[in-house]
């Protein structure tokens, strides 16, 4: 047996679901009946916004610790081939 539930909100504090029982086959049965949702405190949307706002300052701070990383890497890398073809052409002019 499988149970499943769409809820469909009318508006912001109550909305509908519709259960659907299917037992097999042609029987199915279809209940309607009203769901009351909880509102949210204003104290917990304003932990979810904080926490959300945290997460995004996070997430920028590791892109741009990414890119300075990587800016590194490239002047490194560039001052290592300069020292490589330096020493190449030092040693094939000898």
């Amino acid at each position: 047996m499988s149970l499943r539930i769409w809820i469909h909100l009318a508006n912001k504090n109550a909305g509908k679901a519709l259960v659907s029982v299917g037992g097999g086959g042609i029987m199915t049965i279809l209940l309607l009946h009203r769901v009351v949702n909880m509102k949210r405190s204003r104290t917990e949307v304003g932990r979810w916004r904080m926490q959300r706002q945290a997460s995004r300052r996070k997430s920028r701070w590791l892109e741009g610790q990414s890119r300075r990383n990587m800016r590194i890497h490239s002047i490194r890398k560039c001052i290592l081939n300069k020292q490589r073809n330096s020493l190449l052409f030092a040693i094939y002019n000898i």
